[in-house]
């Protein structure tokens, strides 16, 4: 899957969900997911595999994705600290659906 995680988090209307005067990117939210501490306990291997991935994210711009790591990613993001309207645009963008139109869209 080839993915750029780079793009802006939308309000239900279309506008960029802003934080200061910085739009609020997606791959900030996968990275927080990702690297946050996890309920099960895991290997070493797990914790590098989600290191590397999220440096990955981190260089930003379009990049090929694994099906493990798109699993990861979608493991991660349903959590308490992350709103349902994140969690919900970053899972349609992965599955190539629409999540919000917008204003140019409109």
């Amino acid at each position: 899957m080839k993915k750029n995680f780079d793009k802006a988090i939308r309000e239900m209307d279309g506008t960029e969900v802003l934080i200061g005067d910085k739009p609020l990117l997606m791959k900030e939210q996968i990275i927080n997911a990702i690297m946050r501490p996890q309920e099960e306990t895991l290997t070493g291997i797990q914790i590098i595999e989600r290191y590397d991935l999220c440096m990955k994210i981190t260089k930003g711009g379009e990049q090929d994705y694994t099906a493990e790591e798109e699993i990861i990613i979608k493991n991660a993001l349903p959590h308490k600290n992350c709103s349902q309207i994140i969690v919900a645009q970053i899972l349609k963008y992965i599955a190539d659906k629409p999540a919000v139109e917008t204003k140019a869209e409109k």
